[in-house]
């Protein structure tokens, strides 16, 4: 279908939730089919290995439970702060130093000092874990998840690259079906429009980029 699960325009909070249910339902499925393989025979790497896959399942579905309530509160009464792009940052790199999808290397660039945001950074937070789990398991061995931050005149400009080869249904996901990458951009669009931000994902070599612009605090 052409558009989100057959109907037209933007998702509201409704179906963006149900949607996120969804997900976060085939993540647990997943979780639980690990716990299941699980057993005496396994070497101790096997039992690492399962171990370290049910965490990553585990993060990647905790983001999104974290983002039900912006979601659903985006329109009204949404939680604004005053918080440095750089512990937004910061708070991402420690999280993702723990998650263990084998042999993707992911890197932090961003100038020594950032701006302040005008938004919930809790919110900023765990929109960029979201995309950068979903970029992460779309990379293969060996390739590398860039996530960049930069100040602009009103704004400060979080972007996720990758190498992956992008798929049609993250490049135009404003018309592809709720879920993976694209669930995860109509998430934060949905967001940061609410503050006077957006979204916007590009080409970047035979890989993406993704770009979330955040407004900055007033000075």
């Amino acid at each position: 279908m052409s558009s989100h699960d057959g109907e037209a325009g933007p998702p509201d909070a409704n179906r963006l939730v149900f949607a996120m249910c969804h997900e976060i339902s085939n993540l647990v499925a997943a979780v639980r089919l690990q716990a299941h393989l699980l057993d005496e025979s396994l070497s101790p790497r096997e039992l690492a290995m399962a171990s370290l896959e049910v965490d990553d399942l585990s993060a990647r579905a905790s983001a999104l439970l974290a983002l039900i309530k912006p979601v659903l509160t985006a329109d009204s009464g949404r939680k604004s702060g005053r918080v440095s792009g750089d512990v937004v940052m910061h708070g991402v790199e420690r999280v993702v130093e723990d998650y263990g999808i084998g042999g993707v290397k992911v890197s932090f660039h961003a100038p020594p000092e950032l701006p302040a945001l005008a938004l919930d950074p809790d919110v900023v937070h765990h929109l960029l874990l979201a995309q950068i789990f979903c970029a992460m398991e779309d990379a293969h061995p060996g390739e590398h998840v860039r996530v960049r931050a930069e100040p602009r005149e009103a704004e400060v400009v979080f972007a996720i690259e990758d190498s992956a080869a992008l798929e049609e249904e993250h490049l135009r996901w404003q018309q592809a079906s709720l879920r993976g990458r694209a669930l995860c951009c109509a998430i934060a669009q949905h967001i940061l429009l609410s503050y006077g931000g957006r979204i916007e994902v590009h080409r970047d070599g035979d890989g993406s980029r993704t770009e979330f612009f955040a407004p900055r605090a007033p000075a």
